[in-house]
């Protein structure tokens, strides 16, 4: 893979430098498998990589084919800086670059995966306008907004199967956070406010397609987002239903406008009724469009 006679990896300098070893077996290509969710198996038995990565596609969903490509482009560019630049590799924020652009990917090319079950499972995606929860069931929609130089907001608003809104709330803070760890933020403070509420069966509802997928899955791992991810499931143990789901994002403008309400005052803010102008007129357009 380099010019020369030494084929060593660069990096643990014990193993021959190849195709399979950047893809499987540096020290910490496993952690940032693990950290995007994807089981990247061995590979015994295969020659040729091409042959190996083509039996996996044939089992892998399109967002487990996205993920892969996209990690093996993160985890080249990793490789190069510690070659030619002498950076050393910090495998989160490979994690981080991987998640990001996978965001990008999926929202752009409007992928969308079925999933089913129990306890925090739900479809992907619907088309035409919010979707009201049924069988008694509160759904909650949240978001997060990243404000740079100012801090994270998070927005969570709950409504009936009607429409109507049960409560809202926004929280603030001057810490500046990744994304997807943002948004898995919105989902704790989503179902912590249920539970303080008493709520039974609820439904939460995000645009960030890789956090509710990692949440359906369960997904484990070890940089920060899974140990928000840890705490969401525990408070989740309280509830006799627990569904997660994914929307588009013009489908989720109240919890977008809540996670930007004020950015500049931090704190948690919380509504029953008579909140702000703007979030009821969302309310009432998103009841114009309900299936």
């Amino acid at each position: 893979m380099r010019n020369g006679t030494d084929t060593l990896c660069p990096i643990c300098n014990s193993s021959e430098e190849s195709s399979f070893h950047l893809i499987r077996e540096y020290g910490w290509v496993g952690w940032v498998w693990d950290g995007v969710g994807l089981e990247v198996k061995k590979g015994d038995g295969f020659e040729r990589v091409r042959e190996w990565v083509e039996e996996e596609w044939r089992e892998w969903s399109v967002r487990e084919c996205l993920t892969f490509m996209t990690g093996c482009w993160a985890i080249w560019g990793a490789r190069n800086k510690w070659v030619f630049e002498g950076k050393t590799v910090n495998p989160e924020v490979v994690v981080r670059r991987i998640r990001g652009l996978l965001r990008e990917m999926l929202e752009e090319q409007g992928v969308e995966e079925e999933s089913s079950g129990g306890n925090g499972s739900s479809g992907g995606a619907r088309e035409g306008g919010w979707v009201k929860p049924v069988g008694g069931e509160f759904k909650i929609n949240v978001d997060a907004g990243v404000v740079g130089g100012v801090g994270t907001g998070v927005g969570a608003v709950c409504r009936d199967g009607e429409g109507y809104l049960v409560w809202a709330l926004t929280e603030q803070e001057t810490i500046e956070r990744e994304p997807a760890e943002a948004e898995a933020l919105a989902i704790l403070a989503g179902v912590r406010e249920a539970q303080r509420r008493g709520m039974r069966r609820i439904v939460v509802e995000g645009d960030c397609i890789t956090v509710i997928q990692d949440l359906q899955k369960r997904r484990q791992g070890r940089s920060n987002i899974f140990m928000i991810y840890e705490e969401i499931f525990d408070v989740c143990t309280h509830f006799e239903s627990c569904v997660f789901s994914f929307t588009r994002r013009n489908f989720n403008s109240v919890a977008h406008s809540l996670a930007h309400i004020d950015p500049w005052l931090s704190g948690c803010r919380r509504w029953d009724e008579n909140v702000p102008q703007h979030i009821s007129d969302c309310i009432a357009r998103d009841r114009l469009s309900m299936k």
